[in-house]
């Protein structure tokens, strides 16, 4: 028998090892990515999950409302054009359409060209069966996205031949092919009419659309049960996807055989991992960490563009403070423009973002680097007077606040020669409302709010005013906005109480209108197009301000029907031309003069890509159609993409576009009788993985804006596959490393603890 010596050094030893293995796995190689036996970290592309862990890895029914999108659209569904946010006009690109859309009829009849020989990952050729029981199945069942954004605008449609679709619209809309163009996130997504069939119309919201069977060239591999990671696979026949012809078109590579998705727990977590040669890009890093890595990485990343301030801002969405007028005292606009005036915008850019956002004064798309409708409107804007309650007038445009924040860059050595006043536009807008909290409490003075002599503000019933702000727990610059705001509002006088939500109770909030006041993005805001901008400023009509605890397009609740009436004349109009740009000017003013929301910042991210194994990837020199991994389009990018080292056979990246402004024809065409494929090929469920890591937090849905009707919907994810084949898959350890080393540390002080303790018996 062992006597107590042995004992005591047995089990120190035993704890010693114990604990060291956890630090010896520390991640210097790639042997905890889940990656097939024989598939090498320079065969993989590596992205990060927009919203983190994904809570059901198993559901990938795109089309319900609040099921993730950010981890499968960039892969697998797919719709019929992408708007290319590096054209100032959002030039059209086709994917599942083969020309630009057809209107007839006097905008009451859309025809939409197919392309051929496209497929679905399971062997069924994609025809317009498919776009035609889409819609069918959007109007029929209520618990799906877009249902009342198709029953609005579509009484019908039907096949006029295999490849040809006709839509019969409610009324006169030439903005009606939007419903399928993905302006950024997403768009209409045409489901496998072979598959959603079997399941039934009224049964789909049900189904999980697993296993996903893909339209775009990627198919679900494996992917772990804890929602930490997703395997993808090109599909062998990927040419046969719906960008196979521009891959042949433009000679592209076709991009990586594998991609992965991570999500992680920490933005340090993140940092580790690209600088680890795990991670090829990183969703919305912080200034911080962003400088950590190009730091570290310099020469190895390629970020948007090669000097400060970096970053790629031209998101067709933008972020500001959102008021949910149905509430007061923000249903009184003179309030909204108070609060407003209480905001010092040079110092929310300087000391919240770092100088690295662009100032964005008008509720549109900044649209490259023309700027489109902000120089359209400066004249306006440096002209525009409120009328004060007391009847007296203020100019409220600040022109000098961009040059502000130049110098204040130079100041800081971030700027080292002179700067153009074009560049400094381009690089910070074209300015904001001045900082006159002089002039805010004259407006609320005579509103009949009190100032207390403890400094705070009282609302005219003489209750004290409070006000609850929303803020999001993962879109860092929200956060950042929301917070630097809050903080002002403070300093003025009203008690302000800043609450960070998780994605799915932030955007609940929003869409049923139990917010306040809340840091939000989006909404009105939505266009690539400058011309686009009536058709997506729908969702403000009064037909939408549904009241507070209903679901409604309109968050914010705004009613006015003199908008009401611009926008319907707005969309009778044929898109750019002078009657109706001049229409849509009149629309603009009249939300930023009753300050509908206070419009604040480009939705800005610091892009950057890991150069290291593979090239292609978009930036201020390429820019590409959409550089954004998180959203819908990407693919076009990932496809391009190719290993270090090979040569491209064509110097021109990005596929030509369409033209944007589609004109009517008299072309008539006649229905003929189509039938959809009924064989399918067998396929295999992906693999599933189970989590090995312990769950300390978890980031749910992203939502974002979709069309004009679905303003708010979640971030979905579909996903598609072709054969499915049993995979050998290494658990990856998604694991905090700081609390692994913690607990490291603790066994072995808890092992000389429990060998001091048997020492001493």
């Amino acid at each position: 028998m062992l006597n107590k010596k042995y004992l005591n050094a047995i089990l120190m030893l035993l704890i010693v090892v114990l604990s060291v293995i956890p630090l010896i796995s520390v991640p210097h190689t790639y042997s905890q990515l889940p990656l097939p036996s024989g598939v090498s970290r320079k065969d993989v592309v590596i992205l990060d999950i927009i919203q983190g862990r994904t809570p059901t890895p198993d559901n990938y029914n795109v089309w319900v409302i609040g099921v993730p999108q950010g981890h499968i659209h960039q892969f697998c569904v797919d719709t019929l054009w992408y708007s290319n946010l590096s054209d100032p006009r959002g030039a059209l690109v086709n994917v599942l359409a083969a020309d630009a859309p057809r209107y007839e009829n006097n905008y009451r009849t859309l025809i939409i060209k197919l392309k051929q020989g496209v497929y679905w990952s399971d062997g069924v050729e994609f025809t317009a069966d498919d776009v035609v029981f889409t819609l069918n199945a959007l109007a029929a069942n209520p618990n799906l996205n877009w249902y009342d954004t198709v029953r609005t605008w579509v009484s019908g449609a039907k096949a006029l031949d295999k490849y040809t679709v006709e839509i019969d619209l409610t009324q006169p809309n030439p903005y009606a092919h939007y419903l399928f163009v993905v302006q950024a996130w997403n768009a209409i997504y045409i489901m496998p009419k072979h598959y959603f069939e079997k399941v039934g119309v009224q049964n789909i919201h049900t189904d999980k659309f697993y296993p996903p069977i893909c339209i775009g060239p990627y198919v679900l591999y494996s992917y772990d049960s804890g929602g930490m990671w997703f395997l993808w696979k090109r599909r062998d026949d990927y040419l046969r996807s719906d960008l196979g012809d521009l891959i042949q078109k433009y000679g592209w590579y076709g991009g990586p055989q594998w991609v992965l998705e991570r999500a992680f727990l920490s933005e340090s977590a993140k940092v580790l991992a690209v600088q680890s040669g795990e991670l090829d890009t990183m969703f919305d890093p912080s200034p911080e960490a962003f400088s950590t890595i190009l730091s570290a990485m310099s020469g190895r990343i390629q970020p948007w563009f090669s000097e400060w301030p970096y970053f790629w801002g031209y998101d067709p969405t933008n972020r500001g403070i959102y008021f949910n007028i149905m509430k007061y005292p923000y249903n009184i606009s003179l309030v909204r423009w108070a609060l407003a005036l209480a905001v010092n915008m040079t110092k929310v850019m300087t000391d919240a973002y770092g100088g690295i956002q662009r100032i964005v004064v008008l509720p549109v798309g900044t649209l490259g680097p023309t700027l489109y409708w902000q120089q359209k409107l400066l004249p306006w804007l440096e002209n525009l007077e409120i009328t004060l309650p007391d009847g007296s007038k203020f100019k409220v445009f600040d022109d000098t606040i961009p040059l502000k924040i130049y110098n204040w860059a130079k100041a800081q050595g971030y700027i080292k020669e002179e700067w153009s006043k074009d560049r400094i536009a381009v690089t910070w807008g074209i300015g904001w409302w001045k900082y006159a909290p002089d002039v805010a409490t004259k407006i609320l003075t005579e509103l009949g709010f009190k100032k207390g002599s403890d400094g705070s503000w009282y609302l005219p019933n003489g209750s004290k005013w409070k006000m609850t702000l929303y803020i999001p727990t993962y879109e860092l610059d929200a956060i950042r906005l929301g917070q630097a705001v809050a903080a002002m509002w403070k300093d003025f006088g009203i008690d302000v109480s800043v609450v960070q939500l998780d994605s799915t109770p932030f955007w609940n909030a929003f869409s049923y209108g139990t917010f306040e006041v809340g840091a939000y993005w989006g909404l009105h805001a939505f266009a690539s197009d400058p011309f686009v901008i009536p058709f997506n400023y729908q969702g403000l009509e009064c037909r939408f301000a549904r009241p507070i605890g209903n679901y409604s397009v309109n968050a914010i609740r705004y009613c006015n029907p003199k908008l009401d009436e611009l926008i319907n004349k707005a969309l009778q109009l044929l898109p750019g031309s002078p009657e109706q740009v001049n229409v849509t000017g009149e629309i603009i003013k009249l939300v930023v003069s009753d300050m509908v929301s206070m419009t604040a910042g480009d939705c800005k991210k610091l892009l950057f890509y890991v150069k290291d194994y593979w090239e292609g990837w978009p930036s201020a020199e390429n820019p590409g159609v959409n550089p954004m991994f998180w959203c819908e389009p990407f693919k076009i990018q990932l496809v391009q993409l190719y290993p270090k080292g090979w040569k491209p056979t064509t110097t021109s990246p990005s596929p030509t576009p369409t033209t944007s402004s589609p004109t009517p024809t008299t072309t008539t065409t006649s229905p003929t009788t189509t039938t959809t494929p009924t064989t399918t090929a067998t396929t295999t469920p992906p693999s599933v993985t189970t989590s090995t890591a312990a769950m300390t937090a978890v980031t749910t849905t992203v939502v974002v804006p979709t069309t004009i009707l679905s303003t708010v919907v979640s971030t979905v994810s579909s996903v598609s596959t072709a054969t499915l084949t049993a995979t050998t898959t290494v658990t990856q350890r998604v694991t905090e490393w700081t609390t692994t080393i913690a607990i490291a540390i603790a066994l072995l002080i808890i092992g000389f603890a429990i060998g001091w303790i048997i020492k001493r018996k």
